[in-house]
């Protein structure tokens, strides 16, 4: 078994770690540091890359504009380095499509190959004695050691809790559309659950691919508008963090209810219209190959040698129909880690799960982004990039709106340990 140390250990090396390796190198931070990626080769959001689709925040909000708009890393640059900066200002593009922001990740990340190291991580734990430093233990069974510890896994997948899901092969989440769906009959019955944006565009994408047999099912009557308003992008805002951080628990969900189609169960316009044009066409030729089942609650998956099936209830009406299907994917978002329980915790820290939550279920974690443990004693410093919506806002619900200043914050709160 082999040992290694570092002052800083990254756990996971997506957007959010990908930041703070990129606020290192602009601040000229100068202690070691390792991170630990279980998918290095992997681009981002890389089975959600649909034709045509794009993402839901201005470009300028990179892994470095908002805070150093002269840097190397920032997107303008990127588009300099590849050679396309006068073309892809001809777009005339509000947002840049997703296949090419990915591109952007992938190129970020590829200046820091040498600080990663392509492995899982099984488990996070403490050494004893007068000074504890952080231990990572890895799927290879080799360890690691470190002062200060960052998790930026990512959120976890929400799967509705339904009788049958578990352990059905036949159902995925959205994060592993494409790896699934090039090999299906195009008469394959494939139901979406979901009133997300990725529910609508996974729709959009079968309907393009020629799929005559879909199924779009959801609680809400409709599909919802997203709220796109300007004054309510303030949530973006880094002032809005230290505001929405200030309140009381009560006050926060208050506001994340009022605000909650600025980034959950709602669609872009743009693609709402384009799924309603797709729908409406193939009603003119005769053809219904997309159906929405609108107020509808999952109650039971069912397998057998016949196949898998379906069986859903209309909310208000309480009829119940079955729907067989080959394929079912859950376009329902992810877990909200301090708000959503035990199963929103990355896997890496579910040992330390009974120091984590307070005794009124959530996590207690400083404006910097530091875990503050609720019991267990002393602990090395940890930090959770990325994973903070309960606590500091949408900002933080998996979005790059402040994946730069979070890099900040955090890293100024280390460079204070250093």
């Amino acid at each position: 078994m082999a040992e290694s140390r570092s002052f800083i250990a990254g756990i996971g090396f997506g957007p959010s770690n990908i930041a703070l390796a990129v606020a290192m190198r602009d601040l000229g931070f100068d202690q070691s540091a390792r991170f630990f990626e279980k998918a290095p080769s992997e681009q981002w959001q890389h089975h959600m890359l649909l034709s045509g689709s794009d993402i839901q925040h201005n470009p300028l909000r990179d892994f470095s504009t908002p805070v150093n708009p002269m840097g190397f890393f920032t997107f303008a640059n990127y588009l300099k380095e590849k050679n396309k900066f006068f073309e892809y200002l001809n777009l005339g593009l509000t947002y840049a499509y997703r296949l090419e922001f990915a591109d952007y990740v992938t190129w970020v990340r590829s200046h820091f190959e040498e600080w990663i190291e392509p492995s899982c991580v099984e488990r996070l734990e403490r050494t004893t004695g007068s000074s504890p430093e952080w231990k990572i233990t890895l799927a290879t069974g080799d360890c690691h050691f470190a002062k200060v510890a960052i998790v930026g896994t990512g959120r976890a997948r929400r799967i509705p809790k339904v009788p049958g899901v578990e352990g059905n092969r036949a159902v995925i989440h959205l994060s592993d559309y494409l790896a699934h769906v090039s090999d299906r009959q195009r008469t394959d019955p494939i139901i979406i659950v979901g009133a997300s944006q990725s529910a609508a565009e996974i729709a959009i994408d079968l309907l393009r691919r020629g799929f005559s047999n879909l199924y779009l099912v959801h609680r809400s009557f409709s599909l919802q508008l997203k709220d796109t308003s300007p004054f309510s992008d303030h949530v973006y805002f880094p002032e809005f963090t230290d505001y929405y951080y200030s309140l009381p628990p009560a006050a926060r969900a208050e506001i994340g209810r009022e605000l909650r189609r600025t980034n959950y169960s709602s669609v872009d316009k743009d693609v709402l219209d384009d799924l309603y044009r797709l729908r409406y066409q193939a009603g003119l030729a005769g053809e219904q190959p997309l159906r929405i089942l609108n107020n509808h609650e999952l109650v039971e998956f069912t397998s057998t040698g016949a196949g898998h099936a379906l069986r859903i209830r209309e909310r208000y009406l309480g009829t119940e129909q079955t729907i067989p299907f080959a394929l079912t994917v859950f376009a329902t978002g992810f877990l909200d880690m301090g708000a959503d329980g035990p199963d929103a915790i990355p896997a890496p820290l579910r040992d330390l799960t009974a120091d984590l939550i307070t005794d009124a279920g959530g996590i207690d974690v400083s404006r910097n982004y530091r875990v503050n443990f609720a019991r267990g004693g002393s602990y090395p410093p940890l930090f959770l990039n990325g994973l903070c919506e309960n606590s500091h806002g949408l900002g933080d619900a998996g979005s790059f709106s402040l994946v730069s200043i979070r890099a900040r914050d955090i890293l100024s709160a280390i460079q204070d340990l250093a």
